[in-house]
């Protein structure tokens, strides 16, 4: 080869350049396929994700009417209770007469 710098081709193919190729082609496209692999079970995951967390918010709606039903309860018991005490106490007739 001269050292003029000017470039050269060669119709030849070196059979470690195709066997390289060929192994270079096999590694992208079994990669290509475990990414979609990879991909697909991440789309899985996150749907499985999004039925769980609906199902948790509405579960989580349910309990926050429940408690507030709950605490509705309570407070007529406790007006109930303490209207109670004041009228034993003699104070709902006296202030009633007022």
């Amino acid at each position: 080869m001269q050292a003029s710098g000017n470039w050269q081709l060669d119709r030849k193919i070196s059979v470690g350049h195709v066997i390289t190729t060929v192994t270079f082609l096999v590694a992208m496209i079994m990669w290509g396929a475990r990414l979609e692999t990879r991909i697909a079970l991440v789309e899985e995951t996150a749907n499985r994700q999004t039925i769980l967390d609906s199902r948790q918010d509405t579960d989580m709606q349910r309990m926050r009417q429940e408690i507030k039903e709950e605490l509705e309860r309570l407070n007529i018991k406790l007006d109930r209770y303490f209207e109670s005490q004041f009228h034993r106490a003699g104070l709902g007739s006296r202030a009633q007469a007022e």
